[in-house]
This record gives C-alpha cells, sequence and structure tokens, in this order.
C-alpha cells in the first residue's frame, strides 16, 4: 500500500493527491510492452491525470468494463482508456457496450459476439490494472451519482451484504465475490481474471469507502492500495473487528 498523509484538504484535492501518487507508482512498473487494464470513475481519472508522457508504443491499454456513458465522459472507460494509449503513443481497445444491461439474456448475447469475445480475452494478458473501488453507500454511490442505478436498487444490491464493487463485480466485507442479480448483467472483466492480473491498483479514500477497500483487498481483486492516512487506519481498525 502507498499511504498519502492528508492535511487539511477537501474530498476532491485528496483525490487529486492520490492520483498524483498512484500515478507515480505506474510510471515505475511500466515497461516498453506493458498491457495496461482500467476501469473508470473520478480516482481513475486523477491517477491518469497525474501521469506524465512518455514514448512507448508498443504499450496496449484495454477497457475492463463496459461504459457508463456519464454525463462526464473523461471518467468513462472509452475515454480514459484512448486518453492513456495516447499518453504513450500505443493502442487500445474499448468494450463497446454498456457495463450493466437490462439482462442476463441480453449480456450473454453480447459475450457471444466475438469483438466484444475478443476484448476481454486481451483482459486476460493485462499487466496492470488501474481500478476505482465503488461502495454501496446510496449517497457515495458512483453508479448512482452516473444515473445507472436509483437509491433504492443500489440499497437493495446492499441488503445482500455487497458493500462494494471493484469492475462491477460486488463482494461483501469479508471478501467473498457475491453472485447476486445484478453479476448476471454485467459486461466486464470476471472476478478470476482480474485476481490474476500481477498489478492491479486501487485507489480510493474515505469514511464511505472504508468497507469496500477492506472487501476488496480481502477478495483479491486489488493487490496495490493507494489511499490516504485516515481511510487507512479506519481500514486496519475494521480489519481488526
Amino acid at each position: 500500500a502507498r499511504v498519502l498523509v492528508r492535511h487539511i484538504s477537501s474530498y476532491s484535492e485528496t483525490l487529486a493527491r492520490l492520483g498524483r501518487l498512484a500515478a507515480r507508482l505506474v510510471e515505475q512498473h511500466i515497461r516498453e510492452e506493458t498491457v495496461l487494464g482500467i476501469s473508470w470513475g473520478t480516482a481513475v481519472y486523477e491517477v491518469v491525470n497525474a501521469l506524465r508522457p512518455r514514448h512507448a508504443p508498443h504499450i496496449r491499454v484495454v477497457q475492463l468494463i463496459g461504459a457508463l456513458d456519464t454525463e462526464d465522459p473523461r471518467i468513462d472507460g472509452p475515454e480514459l482508456a484512448r486518453w492513456l494509449a495516447r499518453l504513450f503513443g500505443g493502442r487500445y481497445q474499448t468494450l463497446s457496450a454498456p457495463l450493466i444491461v437490462d439482462t442476463e439474456a441480453v449480456r450473454n448475447a453480447l459475450l457471444r459476439d466475438s469483438r466484444m469475445r475478443n476484448v476481454l480475452e486481451q483482459a486476460r494478458d493485462v499487466d496492470l490494472a488501474i481500478v476505482g473501488i465503488g461502495t454501496t453507500n446510496p449517497e457515495m454511490s458512483s453508479l448512482v451519482r452516473a444515473g445507472y442505478m436509483t437509491a433504492e436498487e443500489i440499497s437493495e444490491v446492499a441488503a445482500t451484504g455487497a458493500v462494494g464493487d471493484v469492475c462491477g463485480i460486488h463482494f461483501d466485507v469479508q471478501g467473498h465475490v457475491l453472485d447476486i442479480p445484478i453479476t448476471q448483467r454485467i459486461v466486464g472483466i470476471q472476478a478470476y481474471v482480474l485476481r490474476r492480473i500481477p498489478f492491479v491498483l486501487g485507489v480510493a479514500a474515505g469514511d464511505t469507502k472504508v468497507p469496500a477497500i477492506l472487501g476488496a483487498v480481502r477478495a483479491g481483486l486489488v493487490n496495490v492500495l493507494v489511499t490516504d492516512d485516515i481511510t487507512a487506519q479506519q481500514v486496519l481498525a475494521l480489519d481488526q473487528k
């Protein structure tokens, strides 16, 4: 883990500083032919925004989950994948589908598409992934803020024991990945594939993210964490309970 000492600052300022810390970590681990995976969200945006351009044309970027079609395209997967690839002069693969579709049948039909399968198969080659850690807290849920779910719907997800998600993969605070109805409607990387990626960098902070951070680490969906000192202390305290 990398821990930022938080001075008195707003959530957005803290996230920007975490993004810079995470970006330096990413830069240390990128090689000429690294395959990068990317999810979505403000935390991921801050990491990409803080990366310094360099010439590495053999780098590939793979979008790990479907798009959210948010009001701010800068934080959505397709734009982040394009932007990340441009920083290095590399190539990118986007997943031309929504993150959450209406039914399991729709998802299964999409996954039969050869282009979709190709992108998700490339996710198996990812060396380093940059991901956010979502919460099922209705007031702070990115999926609710993006208009993808209502507060009532995310509360129903929370009622199953889910405390958060990484790449749309929901889990409880013990780190058990949950097979719940929403899982069957998500287009994106599967948990077992994400767990095999050598370096999965999760960036998150704040009181409402504490159970989600602990669950994500316990689930093995994140193996490198960038957070601030206050959040880190709360995660450690919860881990002891």
